[in-house]
């Protein structure tokens, strides 16, 4: 991207303007590039957001396509967008197509968009979008990246429809590893129910690639997705249990902070993960101090090793019960201090004194 394209935003905000067709889509393409390479960011330059809604209306087909995949880019926000974006995959015409599909795709983690634009487009996006997301999917003559984005989509499109289930259900045998593991993934983005036993197949295969899983932020996407599912079959366990070797120590207190919501008997290795991390926990941040302590909490039930570390910690809980760094750290720990003893914490205080 040339450094100098940011002082054209002027030249190319009047070029909006123009009455021909071809300027206006030529400037609203070039302003969305420009806000796709973050030139925007900093105060070098402010979008012109408000002309290039104006031309969300425009006649040309082309125009309208070029300004939504613009506006899209610049991460806005506005339901006219999506409304525009979803017509243009009906076009005819490949190029409107392109930019309607390419604009759709900025909703989604996968490119980079906040959580709040995530949400936006789940809660905004028009229905006649889902229909048109499930047959890129089904469609095995397309290609797999197009079906991947499909996938990625349908799962932050909040319709848990037959529809949707139907085609995530057969995309889970696709001929395309990438394709099956996308689709279990949007299981867990619509938090979907009596999940096919397949989908965590699927993700215990993936768990169980170092290659892939070693990627930056895979194992935590994978362990969140497992999270969301909150089932629990042994395929599942099985992998999370072999990932409690992970190199790096916050790793393994992912897992084990997962592990610890499976029903049954923990592990031997799982109980000394947590028993050692806890042994530590004055010298972790706060924040993984009360995860090793959840963990441990929930496994005290049933474990008497859990049992016992929570009891020679148990003065770490109540110093940060009193004087933990934020409100979340304070009330969590009030939480496993209640749910173990059975009793408030304060409230024992009050009796001893």
């Amino acid at each position: 991207m040339d450094q100098s394209e940011p002082s054209r935003i002027p030249a190319l905000t009047e070029a909006l303007q123009s009455p021909d067709s071809v300027r206006r889509f030529e400037a609203a393409y070039t302003l969305g590039r420009i806000g796709k390479a973050d030139r925007f960011v900093g105060g070098v330059a402010d979008p012109p957001v408000v002309a290039l809604k104006h031309l969300l209306s425009d006649r040309n087909q082309r125009v309208r396509a070029a300004v939504s995949w613009a506006l899209a880019m610049l991460r806005e926000k506005d339901i006219q967008i999506l409304g525009t974006l979803d017509s243009g995959l009906d076009a005819a015409d490949e190029k409107v197509k392109q930019l309607a599909w390419e604009g759709i795709k900025q909703y989604t983690p996968a490119s980079s968009a906040s959580q709040e634009e995530v949400d936006f487009f789940k809660k905004h996006r028009p229905p006649s979008l889902v229909p048109k997301l499930v047959g890129i999917l089904s469609d095995a003559r397309l290609d797999t990246d197009f079906r991947i984005s499909a996938a990625i989509l349908v799962g932050h499109c909040g319709d848990a429809s037959k529809l949707v289930i139907t085609a995530l259900s057969a995309a889970l045998v696709d001929e395309s590893a990438d394709v099956k593991l996308c689709a279990a993934f949007a299981f867990s983005d619509l938090r979907f129910r009596n999940t096919p036993l397949q989908a965590f197949e699927i993700i215990s295969d993936h768990l169980d690639d170092d290659k892939k899983i070693h990627r930056a932020g895979a194992l935590q996407i994978t362990l969140r997705c497992l999270e969301q599912l909150n089932e629990f079959p042994p395929c599942v366990i099985e992998a999370l249990t072999r990932r409690l070797e992970e190199p790096r120590s916050e790793d393994r207190l992912a897992v084990a902070w997962l592990l610890s919501q499976a029903p049954g008997a923990p592990t031997a290795r799982l109980e000394k993960i947590l028993v050692d991390e806890a042994a530590c926990a004055p010298k972790l941040h706060e924040h993984d101090s009360i995860r090793v302590f959840e963990s441990l909490a929930r496994l005290a039930p049933k474990s008497k090793m859990a049992r016992q570390s929570l009891d020679e910690a148990r003065p770490t809980l109540e110093h940060l019960m009193s004087r933990g760094c934020d409100k979340y750290v304070r009330d969590a720990a009030e939480r496993i201090l209640k749910d173990v003893y059975r009793e408030s914490p304060n409230e024992e205080g009050r009796a001893k004194r």
